[in-house]
């Protein structure tokens, strides 16, 4: 299914979305060949002018060439303990972690507070606390002025999940940068996803 990590309502809207813009979502189907004209699909040769292959993420080889560090699971994650760490004073963040909701720039913010404030925390002997992944907004925008938003199982789409997005986007601009670029950023965002 599309977005495998997120909710089967997730899947669901963002494929009926991706089909009423005229875009043939093909899943569980092998791709043989790619070249200049054609895409070959379980013996399908299929014409075409553009490919769009999102057949998800793998992990940095280096986790695997250190096997004395990181323990790498079967999906190509890497295995971590409740303070993010994968081997005593060495810390994993981000899509490369078995960790609930990892592969979203939301949590790997949120994971790279908490990493700072773990660190803080030790050197100065206070009490250290596991990482608890925080229940943030999913926003899959797709389109000009639609998203798929979702939070604690509650999901909009369309109008609405598109400026759940954009308030998503700017609360994390804020986090790194002056209001003033946050708007300029947000909106040469927006301006770009209107073109589409």
């Amino acid at each position: 299914r599309l977005v495998p990590r997120h909710s089967h309502q997730a899947s669901y809207h963002v494929a009926k979305r991706l089909k009423a813009l005229g875009v043939d979502v093909l899943l569980n189907t092998r791709v043989e060949r790619v070249d200049d004209e054609f895409v070959t699909i379980d013996k399908r040769k299929l014409p075409t002018e553009t490919v769009l292959w999102a057949a998800g993420v793998r992990n940095n080889p280096f986790y695997l060439k250190h096997p004395q560090y990181f323990e790498v699971l079967s999906d190509g994650r890497v295995s971590v303990n409740p303070y993010l760490e994968a081997y005593r004073d060495i810390y994993v963040i981000g899509d490369n972690i078995d960790v609930k909701d990892a592969g979203r720039a939301r949590s790997a913010l949120d994971m790279a507070v908490y990493i700072a404030d773990h660190l803080v925390r030790n050197v100065a002997s206070r009490p250290l606390y596991p990482y608890r992944p925080s229940a943030s907004l999913i926003c899959i925008p797709i389109g000009a002025h639609w998203a798929y938003a979702e939070c604690l199982g509650i999901y909009v789409t369309g109008k609405l999940g598109s400026y759940a997005h954009r308030r998503a986007v700017m609360r994390s601009y804020l986090q790194i940068m002056p209001r003033a670029m946050a708007d300029m950023a947000v909106a040469s965002q927006t301006t770009k996803t209107r073109n589409l």
